[in-house]
């Protein structure tokens, strides 16, 4: 027996033919719900986070963040029963409010469609005509050529400087090099010559001496006196 075909909200209403009659007035009723407040949650999963109806997304952006899968390497936690989620170790995502193990799945997370979808976004790209391409790369090119001459005339007048700074440092040492040499010549030639007349004042009274021996011999071998007194 076919069942009534007005009655509203039976999904398994057919007709004499057996075939199945879908009520209208219901189902638009409830696209205009998905549309005001999202799709209605069916399974057991219970997402936390209400998205955007699909009417109200935008197209996807570039990511503006850094995700810093490496900020917690190397590093040890104690996790009891009464640590929360967000410390428990792994990757948590504040936007859906979840917990991620490693972060292969983290990284797959965060370009899902689920996450997206709770930032207000769809996965759908916004095509870009080429004029915009055009001046995007115009504009691009002026501000990197700004960037370089600036850049170029730091570089040059910090070169300069430092090959500035480098020939005073040669300077300043050849002066004390030449300085300590002309100091260590004077004085090895004043030695030299304190130790010429050091040798010739000893050959003189070595000298002196030995004419004054002989002298005094010949005075006492003639027996005449050697001195007064």
């Amino acid at each position: 027996m076919a069942s009534d075909p007005g009655d509203e909200g039976d999904e398994g209403a057919t007709d004499a033919m057996g075939r199945k009659i879908w009520d209208k007035d219901v189902y638009l009723e409830k696209a205009k719900q998905n549309i005001m407040f999202g799709p209605e949650r069916i399974g057991r999963r219970k997402d936390p986070v209400i998205p955007l109806p699909s009417s109200q997304r935008t197209f996807l952006k570039r990511r503006t963040a850094e995700l810093e899968l490496d900020k917690n390497l190397g590093q040890m936690r104690t996790v009891t029963a009464h640590t929360i989620k967000p410390l428990q170790g792994g990757y948590w995502c504040s936007v859906c409010e979840c917990l991620i193990k490693d972060s292969a799945s983290y990284l797959e997370h965060v370009n899902g469609r689920r996450h997206n979808r709770n930032l207000g976004m769809n996965m759908k790209v916004e095509k870009i005509g080429v004029d915009r391409i055009k001046d995007k790369l115009k504009s691009l090119k002026k501000e990197t050529e700004e960037v370089e001459v600036e850049d170029i005339a730091a570089k040059i007048q910090a070169l300069e400087e430092q090959e500035e700074e480098k020939k005073k440092r040669k300077k300043e040492k050849k002066k004390r090099k030449q300085g300590a040499a002309g100091l260590e010549d004077e004085e090895r030639e004043e030695r030299e010559e304190r130790e010429g007349e050091d040798q010739e004042d000893d050959v003189e009274k070595d000298a002196g001496d030995g004419d004054e021996d002989e002298e005094t011999k010949m005075l006492k071998a003639m027996g005449l006196p050697t001195g007064f007194g």
